[in-house]
């Protein structure tokens, strides 16, 4: 697919967020925008190249600096953060204020 969009069955049961990136095969591409079950991205991005992929190729969300490669076999990657934010529900001082922060990490954290 050349496309920039695309579907995918549940974006936010694997965690699809703006500033993150993904993996179809072995082309690695940055999110830029998520609404429900449809994905844009930059197609190419890391050094990577832009490949055409199976309806049903498999979506995973890539390590913070991948490079092409990355998902080869014995490749070891460092647990980390690639995504946090910051936000708050009211911008004047001394009001109520909810505060939200976002993180996503480059591993699985549940159990099994």
């Amino acid at each position: 697919r050349s496309a920039t969009a695309f579907s995918v069955a549940d974006a936010s049961s694997v965690g699809l967020m703006v500033g993150l990136s993904i993996v179809i095969d072995s082309e690695i591409m940055d999110v830029k925008s998520v609404t429900s079950n449809f994905v844009v991205v930059q197609r190419g991005a890391h050094g990577s190249r832009a490949l055409a992929h199976d309806d049903e190729a498999v979506v995973c969300v890539a390590p913070a600096g991948a490079q092409p490669g990355y998902n080869r076999p014995l490749v070891v990657i460092r647990a980390g953060f690639v995504l946090g934010r910051i936000g708050q529900a009211n911008p004047f001082p001394g009001a109520s204020n909810e505060l939200t922060i976002t993180l996503a990490t480059n591993f699985d954290f549940s159990t099994t």
